[in-house]
């Protein structure tokens, strides 16, 4: 829905959203977007439409004279729907979704337990997280609850303040933000990606 309303209303210049499900990223489809011109005219009606059926094999493309018109010109925003379990987020989970957040483009986690909704901005973590394999884990995230709102002041934030929730607590279906801002944002994603982070 949200990559339909970024199409059909192109609210922000030179800025894309793309969606996938069942963790499936088609990482040709990013790179299309990223170096895809704005293809809306000076009434801001479309003048194409992109389709996901649409490929393009950008190896091809790599170092070749026409390198030029395939440029990075849009910022991309890439959300990346999945499932970590059956009814709440696996253990087996737990350092894959760090390692996602952990990523320089990761932008937020959108999900929850359930009846509730929240965005995840950060993970808690023990110093010894980093450096021993095998150290016991906090496994919790760092949350901003959407619905609770504050009134708003010239010395405070309308936002709520961050709290924290055990990763089993999670319902397994969250969606993961990434903003590829230029080229080399998308290779380091790209790279992560195809590794297997």
């Amino acid at each position: 829905m949200l990559e339909q309303l970024d199409h059909l209303y192109g609210p922000v210049p030179n800025f894309r959203i793309l969606t996938f499900s069942d963790g499936n990223i088609n990482l040709n489809r990013v790179r299309l977007l990223g170096c895809q011109p704005d293809l809306k005219d000076m009434r801001g009606q479309s003048v194409c439409s992109f389709h996901s059926e649409q490929s393009f094999d950008f190896d091809s493309h790599r170092g070749s004279a026409d390198r030029g018109s395939m440029a990075w010109q849009n910022e991309v925003l890439v959300i990346v729907g999945n499932r970590f379990g059956i009814k709440s987020v696996a253990s087996e989970y737990f350092p894959a979704i760090k390692r996602y957040m952990k990523l320089p483009c990761f932008r937020g986690l959108v999900g929850g337990k359930p009846n509730f909704a929240y965005y995840f901005v950060g993970m808690v973590q023990k110093p010894t997280e980093q450096m021993e394999v095998g150290s016991e884990s906090l496994d919790r995230l760092l949350y901003l609850d959407p619905h609770f709102v504050r009134p708003s002041s010239a010395q405070g934030s309308s936002c709520s303040e961050p709290r924290s929730i055990h990763m089993s607590q999670l319902d397994p279906c969250m969606s993961f933000g990434f903003l590829l801002r230029t080229e080399a944002d998308f290779e380091q994603f790209s790279a992560a990606m195809e590794a297997g982070i």
